[in-house]
């Protein structure tokens, strides 16, 4: 069976799964430099989409559309318009069966489609190792437009059952209270709300967190209302209300921009740990295994605090909790009501391949094997391009599309945000190999997918300037042979020459733009000197 998931709007995607097994999963940005969160409106885009990759609208079982606004339901087929009524954001109400909604017989273009919500919650637990080993699960899913719902996932009657929201909080507000404060728009647009939660996130280490505050969120938290689980009428008015209250706070007011946001992120980091304990203590009988989804599980300083608690045994973030993962998610939900299978066979890198074009002018080839890269990286102290095979799914580049550099020089964070036209307080993260990340960072534990916080260890503080956060943390990537085996031993030799087993990694893209698609791109931006692609190095004839 193939059935094809879309996400239309912002991270606008397409993902196809033959029976149980990913074939691709392509974000619209990531095809032609697209810019960062690019909508897909247009269904002649899927349909050339799937022709590149060898098939037709015929050859899909079902076509499946993520829900949303149900506002928003008139998309494009080439120059005319055409109506496909979605399912909503979130399932109401709540305790209903997030797949069972019943199939669109459109003339033209017969669908299926799942909430919002549902697609992050059954995306989530589809690529999770418990779905792999038949495991039951709680499954929360946290995003932008909606409070975090908690579900747990019974792999006896492969069902899902709706326990609650942990409060009553919607993710925008984040952001929301950031705006106006330290170096955050006061009015910002679509797209810098949905970038701006990263940002933020690195921003607190710049801040205090102040007891005052924390209380002063504490007490109009309290004022909010409880979710209607029948139909979540005015949940997202009543976290516009808070925020008007904040904003008018003369205690919020009083502190500083930074010391607001620290706090705020304190306030609600505790809130959600605490919340979650005492939600999942009612069910002493249920799996202690979490999978998490949604914008909000980018979050790494949040997720950290998840895992740290102990409330879990085992937790699991997919590598795109954000609606990059919509169209996956969304398509899991088709597998899991049309077919018997529960877990999905997948890998991060199957995105759109990278494409060997012809180089821009003033650029030289040769053939270089990774110990040669490596050690060209450690004699030259330059970053490099690494570009090869599929992208990855998600924000974030794991080793496909990445920008490498050493990390030992105190400069080398500057340079690479320089290159980037990125803010300087934005960190550079480390990619380290798996088995010596808890010598060098706490707890170091495997992070294939950079989607926890680690703190770097005192006597290796010197050591890596470059991917040291201003708190002393580091969003790792640890990588084994298996997870990628040309990084795995690109950071072997590069460990043999220097010393170190870790190089700063970042993502490889045009400013506010998806990751390189192709080489012409690549040598065009000429931000670095070399480029690493398949076996062979391209660098600048001049410098």
């Amino acid at each position: 069976m193939l059935i094809c998931g879309l996400k239309f709007g912002h991270d606008g995607a397409v993902a196809l799964i033959e029976d149980d097994v990913l074939v691709f999963s392509v974000e619209m940005e990531k095809i032609g430099n697209d810019i960062r969160h690019c909508p897909l409106f247009n269904i002649a885009g899927v349909m050339a989409l799937l022709s590149h990759y060898g098939y037709s609208a015929d050859d899909i079982d079902h076509f499946v559309l993520d829900g949303w606004n149900p506002k928003r339901q008139v998309f494009k087929w080439g120059q005319r318009d055409i109506r496909l009524p979605r399912a909503p954001y979130v399932q109401s109400p709540l305790q209903r069966d997030m797949l069972d909604y019943p199939p669109n017989p459109h003339a033209e273009f017969p669908y299926l489609s799942y909430p919002h919500y549902a697609g992050h919650v059954v995306g989530s637990y589809c690529t999770s190792p418990f779905a792999a080993n038949d495991e039951s699960a709680f499954v929360l899913s946290w995003d932008g437009g909606m409070a975090p719902l908690l579900y747990y996932f019974d792999a006896g009657d492969g069902s899902f059952e709706y326990l609650g929201a942990p409060f009553s909080i919607v993710g925008d507000i984040y952001a929301e209270m950031a705006a106006g404060r330290g170096p955050f728009s006061a009015d910002p647009n679509h797209w810098e709300t949905l970038g701006n939660p990263g940002k933020i996130m690195a921003y607190v280490a710049f801040g205090e967190e102040r007891e005052a505050l924390v209380s002063e969120f504490s007490r109009l938290t309290s004022e909010l209302p409880g979710l209607n689980d029948e139909t979540m009428d005015g949940i997202y008015d009543a976290n516009l209300d808070f925020l008007e209250l904040a904003r008018n706070s003369p205690t919020v007011n009083s502190g500083k921009g930074e010391d607001v946001i620290t706090s705020y992120h304190q306030f609600v980091q505790q809130l959600l740990v605490e919340s979650l304990d005492r939600m999942v203590q009612s069910y002493p009988e249920h799996a202690r295994n979490l999978c998490y989804a949604g914008g909000c599980a980018l979050n790494i300083k949040w997720n950290q605090a998840i895992r740290s608690a102990g409330t879990f045994d085992q937790m699991w973030i997919p590598p795109f909790p954000n609606d990059a993962g919509s169209a996956l998610g969304t398509a899991c939900c088709a597998m899991m009501a049309c077919t018997p299978h529960r877990a999905l066979q997948w890998s991060v890198y199957s995105g759109p391949a990278f494409i060997r074009n012809d180089p821009a002018p003033g650029w030289a080839s040769k053939a270089c094997s990774l110990a040669e890269l490596a050690a060209l990286i450690h004699s030259t102290g330059e970053p490099i391009l690494f570009l090869d095979g599929n992208a990855e799914l998600g924000p974030r580049a794991l080793g496909n599309r990445s920008i490498l550099a050493p990390a030992t020089g105190p400069s080398m964070k500057d340079t690479l945000n320089r290159i980037k036209g990125r803010e300087g307080y934005r960190p550079v993260a480390p990619m380290c190999l798996e088995q010596h990340a808890p010598e060098i960072f706490d707890p170091g534990a495997p992070d294939p997918y950079m989607l926890y916080d680690h703190r770097v260890r005192d006597h290796w503080k010197q050591r890596i300037p470059a991917i040291q956060h201003l708190d002393g943390t580091a969003r790792l990537q640890t990588v084994s042979a298996s997870d990628h085996p040309r990084i795995f031993e690109l950071l072997s030799e590069y460990h043999a020459l220097s010393g170190v087993p870790l190089l700063c990694n970042t993502s490889a893209n045009f400013h506010h733009k998806g990751f390189f698609p192709d080489l012409s791109s690549a040598t065009s931006w000429g931000g670095v000197n070399h480029i690493w692609s398949d076996g062979m190095l391209f660098s600048k004839t001049e410098n």
